[in-house]
């Protein structure tokens, strides 16, 4: 429980913090010639839009360690509470920062369809098992998460792009 509140904390300072100083000193150019918004609004907006995005993160990291514990529990992975939250975490990051990224560029070669599917999860699968070479997983356990991951990723793609051409 005390790693859960340090993550919620290492999450959701950061985030306060840069949409205070936001909030502070670059509405000062606009507010020039206004009255500017008193102190404690400023630190409860901040609070209230990190304490948002800080859940959000915290939900996305908690399905891929649910994921990966219901894969452990059921193929007796043989792995550690710290390094699933940490694999975990690494993975959520990897997500919301290069794989849109990665996403687009083969969308943009590619075009929507099947292939581009398979595209991404061959890039995605070898991306998991250097994150799991990383963490020094064994091979088979290595393949297992990577494949569990693959799997999640792209039932979600399937459902983007099916629904995509549902309403094209």
């Amino acid at each position: 429980m005390i790693k859960i509140i340090v993550l919620f904390f290492s999450i959701f300072v950061p985030i306060a913090v840069v949409f205070f100083w936001f909030m502070t000193y670059q509405t000062k150019k606009e507010e020039k010639e206004q009255e500017q918004e008193p102190f404690y609004i400023k630190i409860i907006t901040s609070s209230a839009i990190s304490f948002i995005l800080t859940l959000v993160l915290m939900f996305f990291i908690f399905i891929v360690f649910g994921s990966a514990t219901f894969a452990n529990s059921l193929l007796n992975l043989d792995l550690d509470i710290k390094r699933m939250l940490l694999i975990s975490i690494v993975i959520v990051g990897y997500s919301l920062v290069l794989d849109h990224f990665f996403f687009n560029i083969i969308k943009y070669i590619i075009g929507i369809n099947y292939m581009l599917l398979i595209t991404i999860s061959i890039i995605r699968f070898l991306i998991f098992l250097s994150i799991g070479l990383f963490f020094s997983l064994n091979y088979n356990t290595n393949i297992i998460l990577a494949c569990a991951f693959v799997i999640l990723l792209l039932l979600v793609d399937i459902y983007n792009v099916t629904s995509k051409k549902k309403n094209d």
